[in-house]
């Protein structure tokens, strides 16, 4: 036991000592002031009384404080040998597994009343403060977990992302990035998105051919393609997915036997006399845009299931994968698209995007623009 622990013991002695003498004084005052109720007791009880309080009180006191008289053994450490004597230098400690050897130490005490109390150990305290390790959140993280202060991406367990699953899942090592990191970059965006960006600002023509990122504001786009789709009137196989929003994008309605381009003559938003006035994103239900991608089956990540929840996308989603590079990442982007969003101030119409240029505009539903259909 340390020098300063004693010390602290033997001063609760000396002031329990102290106090009990004057708890003597205070009951010999009282009997001599109300001395005819104790005529019975005797005054050599009520002195004996006295004396025994004051010496179990003073035993107690110092007994707490005592050296145990035990040896720890080898493969039974004293716990307070273990917590205060043991630290190897590094906030680590000779053993992770410390049993009560019952030698009456103080700290075993503690530990005692701890473990009655459910009160997590001081290892335990430590570790909480950790994440990216199994456990973490209760008070027994695995070993080795590191502070909060100190984590970097390999403290993430194999397998394991930031904030749950699906398609809003954040990598360590991207995914905080492009969400947040990216958008700095916009205020550098001294080239628009017409074919305007390049590999260097001194080269525009492979600017041009190569649709390259210039202002490195841009999303991360990956590719998924499903090779069963053939036919006609279906979205071709090659899908693109938008990773800082988790948005899926089909390629577009197409009436050429799965090819590659985009036919203007089966995407006309013709109303059909059935319009939904909810505010669901779904709205002018009755259009043949709509209809088409509500009822799209198509493999979007490539893992040879078809997913049937596409639909056809808000106005501000299509304005939002224009910001996030849908010019130089997606297939036909020099089209306007329709989007779900009607004119408020006329149900007769409906908006449209440009993925090429950002330009958005509201078009009669009657006219034949080009539709995209996502998913999340």
């Amino acid at each position: 036991m340390s020098k300063n622990l004693k010390d602290v013991g033997k001063n609760i002695y000396k002031n329990c000592r102290e106090k009990c003498e004057s708890l003597k004084i205070k009951l010999q005052e009282i009997f001599k002031k109300y001395q005819k109720p104790f005529v019975k007791l005797g005054w050599r009880m009520v002195s004996t009384i006295v004396l025994t309080l004051t010496a179990v009180s003073t035993f107690v006191a110092y007994a707490a404080f005592t050296e145990p008289t035990a040896a720890p053994s080898a493969s039974n450490q004293d716990f307070s040998q273990n917590i205060l004597g043991a630290d190897n230098g590094d906030n680590s400690f000779s053993s992770s597994n410390v049993t009560a050897n019952n030698d009456g130490s103080v700290i075993e005490r503690l530990e005692y009343l701890a473990g009655l109390l459910n009160l997590p150990s001081q290892a335990d305290v430590k570790l909480t403060t950790a994440y990216g390790n199994e456990n973490i959140g209760t008070l027994t993280p695995v070993n080795g977990a590191t502070s909060a202060l100190d984590a970097t991406a390999s403290d993430v367990l194999a397998g394991k992302v930031f904030f749950g699953s699906g398609d809003t899942d954040w990598t360590p090592t991207v995914g905080t990035l492009a969400i947040f990191g990216a958008y700095e970059n916009q205020k550098n965006g001294i080239w628009d998105d017409w074919k305007g960006s390049a590999s260097s600002q001194n080269n525009l023509a492979s600017a041009w051919a190569n649709n390259q990122d210039q202002n490195n504001e841009e999303s991360t786009w990956e590719t998924y393609t499903d090779s069963s789709l053939s036919g006609s009137l279906v979205a071709t196989g090659e899908v693109k997915k938008d990773t800082r929003t988790g948005l899926y994008w089909s390629n577009c309605y197409d009436s050429t036997s799965g090819g590659n381009s985009c036919d203007t003559a089966e995407n006309s938003f013709v109303l059909n006399g059935v319009v939904s006035d909810a505010d669901d994103g779904l709205d002018a239900e009755g259009g043949v845009s709509v209809d088409f991608c509500e009822s799209l089956s198509l493999d979007a990540n490539g893992n040879g299931t078809d997913e049937t929840d596409w639909y056809l996308p808000s106005q501000k989603e299509l304005m939002q994968s224009y910001i996030d590079g849908s010019a130089n990442n997606i297939p036909e982007a020099a089209r306007s698209y329709w989007s779900s969003t009607e004119n408020y101030n006329s149900t007769t119409y409906a908006w449209g995007v440009s993925l090429f240029i950002g330009y958005t505009g509201n078009y009669t539903k009657s006219s034949s623009y080009y539709a995209r259909c996502v998913r999340r």
